[in-house]
């Protein structure tokens, strides 16, 4: 995977290649745990350089504790496709800062959650299944690698994803810009970022460049991009129609349920996650992976989305996760400190704040620890980097084939927005032409079942190198970590 003008290797992870000597990761140069909350500017104190030039915030349980704006504002939709503009007010009585109840009329409960279900059951059964409960069980785990490939969560995510940017196309732009608001407010107690703090990071860091980048849709990105007063917005989105967005070109009957007047063909849909959420910032951003150029992001892990992080920045930091990045990378990572911490929401700030009782440890003092796991990980990365050598070819051919499908998709797609009269046809004509992209897709995860099995077990080695360092951890800091799980919801459903 690489940026056109750029050579640099967008693949980067752990097994892509080797270093001289044959070492396939490194243990980061220091690993900083923080065991007491903190505020915003006290973590910046401890990783920001006055030279630092880009800082990047992932936006969902990032910004604000636990919180995923993109779903809160899948459920504000729902609610407002149902009920209209009259309830759906940020003091509206919610369940969970969810559901919209009506205390006036409460027969009409049955009828919303029925409404919501038949448009969110099957992605969000499917997140729960795959997405969540994958995570909890060995052979759900395996399942989801031989079904989705070496990426699953990312594949996975898709799905809620392409059903709320079809919500999205069914309103225009200034009710989005109002549901979005509503949303940012009903999460405000939670937020643990703020105007004034990036500000303050501005005077600290004159030179800086602060970007919000996030797998979330276009409107509440660009609306927390304004109220937090950032330098660049990256976001999930499809094509801009100008009052509206159209809808993605993935249809499918389990959960599209309006007529479309506008598809965004293939080439203008954006998901904006894992490392194409790279690929997009060095699009706009051309010296972010410049040697010499100092690049902090910070981000929620609880789901590893954007652990391909590790690979290409200075500094990373998971703020209010479940774990920490991975304090193993891959051999040529330019990864110098990993930072965890949890971060005191607007609410905790008037409380005094504790001192921040840090542990760090140094690559040397890392090392006894993760010996065991390195060594595994080493020998799973080779044999990872053999199968992708051995099956090279065979993977060329068939996403030569995926690419071709793909293209029949786009001319589809423009034929469709083009001939008004001819929308039945060509609907039906787009249907067959996805079941053709699946099917190669299937071919695909069929052939890289190896592939995928040997992600798998680096994952996993990984994973248990972030706990490892569970230890470092103080009860109050466990206490706190384990208040974010019930958190952490899914797509609406």
């Amino acid at each position: 995977m690489s940026v056109e003008g750029h050579d640099k290797d967008l693949g980067r992870a752990v097994g892509h290649g080797a270093s001289s000597d044959g070492r396939y990761t490194r243990i980061v140069d220091r690993f900083t745990l923080h065991r007491e909350p903190l505020d915003f500017r006290a973590l910046c104190a401890r990783v920001l350089r006055p030279d630092t030039r880009y800082l990047l915030l992932d936006l969902d349980r990032t910004t604000h504790r636990g919180i995923n704006l993109g779903e809160l504002l899948g459920w504000e939709i729902a609610s407002f496709k149902y009920f209209g503009g009259a309830l759906t007010k940020s003091d509206a009585p919610r369940l969970k800062g969810r559901l919209i109840q009506d205390p006036q009329r409460p027969q009409r409960t049955p009828g919303y959650l029925l409404d919501g279900a038949r448009r969110w059951a099957f992605p969000g059964l499917s997140y729960l299944l795959w997405g969540k409960l994958a995570g909890k069980s060995e052979l759900l785990e395996r399942w989801s690698y031989r079904k989705f490939g070496s990426e699953p969560i990312r594949a996975v995510q898709r799905l809620p994803q392409t059903a709320l940017l079809h919500d999205i196309a069914t309103l225009p732009k200034a009710t989005l810009r109002e549901l979005s608001l509503r949303v940012w407010e009903l999460a405000s107690p939670l937020q643990v970022i703020e105007r004034a703090d990036l500000a303050w990071v501005r005077e600290r860091c004159p030179g800086i460049r602060i970007i919000l980048t996030s797998a979330s849709p276009r409107p509440i990105v660009e609306l927390a991009g304004e109220m937090l007063g950032v330098d660049g917005v990256e976001y999930s989105t499809a094509r801009d129609l100008g009052d509206r967005y159209a809808s993605p070109y993935w249809v499918d009957r389990r959960f599209l349920l309006e007529r479309i007047d506008q598809l965004s063909p293939p080439s203008e849909v954006r998901i904006n996650s894992g490392h194409a959420k790279i690929a997009r910032l060095l699009e706009r951003y051309p010296d972010l992976l410049d040697a010499g150029v100092e690049s902090v992001g910070m981000s929620d892990t609880g789901y590893g989305e954007d652990h391909a992080w590790g690979q290409f920045l200075s500094v990373v930091v998971d703020v209010n996760s479940t774990a920490p990045f991975p304090p193993l990378v891959a051999f040529d990572s330019p990864l110098r400190e990993v930072h965890s911490a949890l971060l005191r929401t607007r609410e905790e700030r008037t409380q005094p704040a504790q001192n921040d009782d840090a542990v760090s440890l140094t690559a040397a003092e890392l090392a006894p620890r993760l010996a065991g796991l390195r060594d595994t990980l080493e020998h799973q990365a080779a044999e990872s980097a053999r199968m992708r050598r051995e099956l090279a070819s065979q993977r060329a051919a068939v996403q030569a084939e995926l690419s071709a499908q793909r293209a029949r998709i786009e001319d589809i797609v423009n034929l469709y927005n083009a001939i008004p009269a001819e929308h039945p046809r060509l609907l039906a004509s787009l249907r067959r032409a996805l079941r053709g992209e699946a099917g190669v897709m299937r071919k695909l995860a069929q052939l890289e079942q190896p592939l995928s099995y040997a992600a798998m077990a680096l994952s996993n080695t990984l994973n248990q190198a972030r706990a490892a360092l569970d230890a470092l951890e103080s009860p109050r800091r466990l206490r706190a970590k384990l208040e974010l799980e019930p958190m952490l919801g899914a797509s609406p459903a």
